[in-house]
């Protein structure tokens, strides 16, 4: 039986860079599960629930809430895919990430029965998404793009974005191989402010 002081042990160095993943909350705008305006379909098939989804589509360019002052929380959540370079002489690291983003859109919600399904995949165009960026990045994001969202029927979105990043880091691998670096990747809106 472990002792209820004793630390937790780390993951060998070999297998922490695949068993990260973190959750971060963005406090950017917050949603009442119950403001939704509900849409109404005229059949049970996608066609028809895009019919109904098209006055949303008009309002991509402004925040999906009703009223301005209302808050949303985009969770993000990552996971570390790989560390595909270290330059440590300009003090770089290329990671392959996967980032996954939740919040919801205040301005629709669907009966599932009546719009025939429960969640519908769109362009990310069609739909306001938010703008996370990575403090650090430092290069270009030449990763392959994933043009889509999914909306489900509860107003929910989700977002799933690969992502390579060269980010700044401060390295020192004077101990190497038996170092431990700590890099951090800092999120945030670039456009929407706490306030």
């Amino acid at each position: 039986m472990a002792d209820k002081n004793s630390k937790p042990q780390l993951l060998q160095p070999s297998v922490q860079p695949f068993a990260i993943l973190c959750i971060i909350t963005i406090s950017v705008m917050k949603v009442p599960c119950d403001a939704n305006i509900v849409l109404n379909c005229t059949r049970p098939d996608p066609p028809a629930l895009l019919e109904a989804l098209e006055p949303v589509f008009n309002l991509r360019a402004i925040r999906p809430v009703l009223n301005m002052s209302t808050i949303t929380d985009v969770t993000t959540i990552f996971t570390l895919y790989g560390i595909l370079g270290v330059d440590e002489k300009a003090q770089l690291v290329t990671t392959y990430l996967w980032l996954l983003f939740y919040w919801e859109n205040e301005l629709f919600s669907w009966d599932p029965v009546q719009c025939g399904t429960d969640s519908i995949v769109l362009p990310r165009k069609t739909f306001w998404v938010p703008d996370v960026v990575i403090n650090e990045f430092m290069d270009e994001n030449n990763a392959p793009s994933v043009p889509y969202v999914t909306a489900y029927h509860n107003g929910h979105m989700k977002d799933l974005l690969p992502m390579r990043v060269v980010s700044s880091c401060n390295l020192d691998i004077y101990t190497f191989p038996f170092d431990v670096q700590n890099c951090t990747l800092t999120f945030n809106s670039f456009m929407y402010l706490v306030r």
